[in-house]
């Protein structure tokens, strides 16, 4: 009975941070998104105009919106595995 006074609070904390990054994720992804088509029309016309430095500065900028969206999804998946051994630590 005690533990499931330290743990309710805990697993609604948890709950609530993976809330908030699966809707900022939500909300965001439309905005990366349109950066992320601009980067790859902006690498697709320095491929073009052969300007190999803008080229790397556009494909590091790609890899760091990919990096962002995975470690959104990374962290959402596990705080729902947080929340999941709390709650079978209470049953």
């Amino acid at each position: 009975m005690l533990l499931k006074l330290f743990v309710y609070p805990i697993m609604f904390i948890v709950k609530m941070f993976e809330l908030f990054i699966k809707l900022t994720m939500n909300v965001s992804s439309y905005v990366i998104g349109l950066l992320m088509t601009i980067l790859v029309v902006g690498g697709i016309y320095t491929i073009v105009v052969q300007k190999w430095t803008q080229l790397l500065i556009l494909s590091i900028m790609f890899a760091g919106c990919m990096l962002i969206i995975f470690l959104a999804a990374w962290l959402s998946v596990t705080l729902e595995n947080i929340n999941y051994r709390l709650a079978n630590l209470i049953k």
